[in-house]
């Protein structure tokens, strides 16, 4: 299956490399990292959300590939992911607002919907369909993940003010 990812790559001259992680890692089972700017795939979730789509293995591999893809082309993706890391940064030693929550839904989902349309030019017309339905739900669980992050984060923020005014 690695070798599958490489030769979708490859077809469309990307020199990205594919890396098979963990199932405890990230989210999705295909991700690209811009940090390592590796695509990183995780086959046991990859199998296991293919069945769910009711799609082959290689197909959904495609699918997922061809979005990060998407996302590999979008100019704004390593500043966007620097901006996602230090507001993560901030927000994780205490020192993050609302604000910056809200600017962090407001990248991400940027960016999962840019990668969703630029990633379709890479995906066979046969899959067009299937692909438009399985970006949509990827996003539609981006956005409830990053949601209850917010909510969690916010609960943090509320808690810190709460002991500040304690002391």
């Amino acid at each position: 299956m690695i070798q599958f990812a490489r030769d979708l790559l490859k077809k469309y001259g990307f020199k990205n490399h594919v890396i098979a992680i963990g199932d405890k890692e990230r989210q999705r089972p295909v991700f690209y990292n811009p940090k390592s700017t590796f695509i990183e795939v995780k086959f046991k979730k990859l199998e296991y959300a293919a069945n769910n789509f009711g799609i082959n293995v290689e197909e959904y591999l495609t699918i997922l590939v061809a979005r990060e893809m998407g996302i590999i082309i979008d100019e704004g993706t390593n500043n966007r992911y620097l901006q996602k890391e230090r507001i993560i940064e901030l927000v994780t030693k205490g020192k993050g607002s609302p604000e910056l929550i809200e600017n962090l839904k407001e990248m991400t989902l940027y960016e999962q919907r840019k990668g969703n349309e630029n990633g379709l030019v890479f995906v066979p017309m046969n899959l067009h369909e299937k692909y438009k339905e399985i970006v949509e739900k990827y996003l539609f669980l981006e956005v409830s993940r990053i949601e209850g992050t917010a909510r969690s984060i916010k609960i943090n923020l509320d808690i810190e003010l709460l002991k500040e005014r304690v002391r």
